[in-house]
C-alpha cells in the first residue's frame, strides 16, 4: 500500500495483493485470455477453384477447402450437402457431383458466422 499526500488530500492506493472474496491465484490470472477486437467472419477458399479441373484429378477427385476466416474462431463446421459434414478447419472431400453447396459456420465463444458458396466445376 502506498501513500502519497498533498494539498490537504490522502490518496491511498492499495494493489490487490489479498486472498478473500474477489482475488483469484496467480494460476487463475494465467488462464485469462483477452478477447479478439477482430470482427468473427466466416469464409473459405477451395483448390480446384471455379471451372477448373486438373487433367490429373479428372474425374474430379477431391477438393481441398482452405478456411480463410477472420477473428480467431474456436470451432469449424463445414456443411457439404446430403448429410456430409466435417469439423476440421480445413478438409478435403470427394465430391458427388459438379455442383456443390457449402456451408461454413464458425464459432468464437458466444458468436457464430456462416458463409454459403455454391461451387460449380467444369466437366472434363
Amino acid at each position: 500500500m502506498r501513500r502519497w499526500a498533498g494539498l490537504g488530500a490522502v490518496v491511498v492506493l492499495a494493489l490487490g495483493v489479498g486472498l478473500g472474496a474477489g482475488s483469484c491465484s496467480d494460476d487463475e490470472a494465467a488462464d485469462v485470455k483477452p478477447s479478439s477486437n477482430v470482427a468473427l467472419t466466416a469464409s473459405f477458399s477451395h483448390e480446384p477453384d471455379y471451372g477448373y479441373v486438373d487433367p490429373t484429378n479428372c474425374p474430379l477427385r477431391s477438393v481441398a477447402f482452405t478456411d480463410t476466416s477472420t477473428g480467431d474462431p474456436e470451432t469449424w463446421s463445414w456443411d457439404f450437402g446430403g448429410g456430409r459434414t466435417s469439423t476440421e478447419q480445413n478438409p478435403t472431400i470427394s465430391p458427388r457431383g459438379l455442383v456443390l453447396e457449402v456451408t461454413l459456420t464458425v464459432t468464437r465463444g458466444d458468436e457464430t458466422a456462416h458463409d454459403t458458396q455454391q461451387l460449380s466445376f467444369a466437366t472434363c
